[in-house]
């Protein structure tokens, strides 16, 4: 094993290095998809660092988040307006960030929202969740097989979230109660 002889501080040393350039790999990644490179890119990788310092989430992770963000078509500006509410979410949902990001991002596009509504929706998704008989997962399985339709039709997401939260209370979940709904 080529990790036999070295020294825990070495293993140590050795792990934090991987996790530097794991971090850098992944802001470049970001920035690429959000079309920012050298200067233009520290203000992303200064907000994923200080919300990989004071939450449960790593730098990395945050980081991934916000690509998955910038490749569902979010700005730079909005990306770091908005990415802190993914966390909450992810964090209300006990989610991946990447998950929790692939939910927010979809959902605005269904309903033909703006990034800066983010906020609102997560609130939304969260305030649903808490308050009825659905997890975020399950009402985001819901809101796949409705969201669409609703936002076509003009149907808030507040509305289509409470009528899937009753429903989440009456032991219709997930898909079910999306398909229904729809």
């Amino acid at each position: 094993n080529a990790f036999e002889n070295l020294t825990d501080f070495e293993l140590d040393m050795s792990s934090m290095i991987e996790t530097a350039v794991n971090f850098e790999d992944t802001m470049v990644r970001a920035g690429a998809i959000c079309g920012v490179f050298g200067e233009d890119l520290k203000p992303l990788e200064e907000l994923a660092r200080k919300l990989g310092a004071t939450t449960r989430y790593s730098a990395t992770e945050v980081a991934q988040a916000m690509a998955e963000m910038g490749q569902q078509g979010f700005t730079l500006e909005e990306i770091m307006s908005s990415v802190e509410g993914v966390l909450h979410l992810a964090t209300i949902g006990n989610l991946d960030l990447a998950r929790s990001s692939e939910i927010v991002t979809n959902t605005l596009n269904a309903y033909g929202m703006e990034a800066s509504e983010s906020t609102s929706l997560i609130d939304t998704l969260a305030q649903t969740s808490v308050k009825s008989g659905t997890n975020v997962e399950q009402l985001a399985q819901a809101l796949e097989n409705c969201s669409a339709t609703a936002g076509a039709l003009g149907i808030s997401v507040e509305d289509t979230a409470t009528a899937l939260g009753l429903m989440g209370d009456n032991f219709i979940k997930s898909g079910k109660a999306g398909t229904s709904l729809n």
